[in-house]
């Protein structure tokens, strides 16, 4: 009898495996336990998987034997993909081993090789390897890095980087194959605002995606229902580091934009404090810009302070300290007005990003109204404000 009821659960315990093998093949499921959620595909990648109506092939140039910490950077692409392609069928993918094709065509398309430093059996040795795939809808063909550029020393902390930045790489070049330039942005002229030169990489990137053009507030003291007209035109509008005041009308004009469904993006610095004179004297006069934009942001429940940001949590600055036969020499010092400020991962725009370095940074007040607010990029506990107008010393550095 016991017999038989043995070979009846093992029976049972046959099928049953049979049955969760048969399941697990045709449903793919993989639950995130991590506490920040980084394996939880996010909501703007879903909505732009869901804009997937025609075929997209994925080719990932990681197949073949890699160390064991750059095996992880292959086992996590794949687990991505295999998430994006469970949200569209669409999206189709495949693995290729770079030794197998054409290794000087992939370097002609930009697929650059890169060397690792690898240790076994406490022996260093180098491997080549294509951190690449190709993401191709039609003819249309965009490239993704797998292996992010990081300032880190560590060869894991790199590795960490890169796997963290998988989904934007891959959805990124999704959105740019699959969306429209069908939004237009306004680059805001006539109150000394940066000139093009300075703003090239930003624009560049941001033309992939969106029409720019050039908007001037000139007009609008004649005519400020026109420029209203015109301005309504653009879903958003560029402000980047105007250097004249604002006049009322230019305020009000965009104050009505803003109030009709416009979106802007405000770079303001609202104190001077620049680096040429720094570098030539040693000391630089940190003074107040007056903008005119004071009661227009606190309208929003904003105040930008004429103040600079110190913090010890800070990046470097290059100084010249002594002369090798004809040659300058330069070290990197740490510098408490190059504040390094840092993420607080709850937004999908500074999730996983690396701290950012400003220079002569000014403190922000949020002030309580009913409009929602959400902080970005903020400096360390160690940081202090200083107050303006101020001379700047290098002597300060220790």
């Amino acid at each position: 009898m016991n017999k038989k009821s043995n070979i009846s659960k093992i029976s049972l315990l046959i099928v049953g495996l049979l049955l969760l093998n048969f399941i697990s093949n045709k449903v793919y499921t993989r639950f995130d336990l991590t506490q920040d959620k980084r394996y939880t595909l996010s909501e703007p990648t879903i909505d732009i998987l869901s804009e997937i109506e025609n075929t997209i092939v994925v080719k990932v140039y990681l197949q073949g034997d890699f160390p064991t910490e750059f095996k992880r950077l292959q086992i996590e692409t794949r687990q991505l993909l295999e998430e994006l392609k469970s949200e569209n069928k669409n999206l189709k993918f495949r693995f290729i081993n770079p030794l197998d094709v054409d290794t000087q065509k992939l370097i002609s398309e930009g697929l650059e090789p890169s060397q690792l430093s690898v240790q076994e059996n406490g022996k260093v040795s180098e491997i080549v390897v294509f951190p690449w795939a190709t993401v191709q809808k039609g003819k249309k063909i965009e490239k993704v890095s797998l292996l992010k550029d990081t300032n880190t020393q560590s060869q894991d902390e790199q590795l960490q980087n890169s796997i963290q930045n998988l989904e934007y790489g891959f959805v990124n070049a999704i959105h740019k194959l699959t969306s429209e330039k069908n939004k237009k942005i306004a680059i805001l002229r006539g109150n000394g605002e940066l000139e093009d030169v300075y703003l090239a990489d930003f624009l560049r990137k941001l033309g992939e995606y969106y029409r720019l053009a050039p908007f001037t507030l000139d007009s609008v003291a004649k005519n400020p229902e026109k420029t209203l007209e015109k301005l309504t035109e653009f879903d958003l509008t560029i402000i980047a580091k105007p250097t004249e005041r604002f006049s009322e009308k230019e305020k009000f004009t965009l104050d009505q934009y803003i109030m009709n469904g416009g979106k802007t993006l405000w770079m303001v610095d609202q104190i001077h404090a620049e680096l040429d004179s720094l570098f030539e004297t040693g000391e630089s006069l940190a003074y107040p810009r007056d903008l005119n934009l004071t009661d227009l942001l606190f309208s929003y429940g904003i105040r930008i302070n004429s103040n600079l940001v110190q913090d010890l949590y800070s990046s470097k600055i290059p100084l010249a300290t002594g002369n090798v036969g004809n040659q300058t020499q330069y070290n990197q010092f740490l510098w408490n007005y190059f504040p390094a400020v840092q993420s607080a991962n709850n937004h999908p725009i500074n999730k996983h990003i690396e701290p950012v370095n400003l220079k002569f940074a000014n403190s922000i007040d949020i002030l309580k109204n009913e409009i929602d607010k959400t902080v970005l990029l903020q400096s360390s506990p160690f940081s202090k404000i200083s107050g303006m107008p101020s001379i700047i010393s290098l002597k300060s550095i220790s």
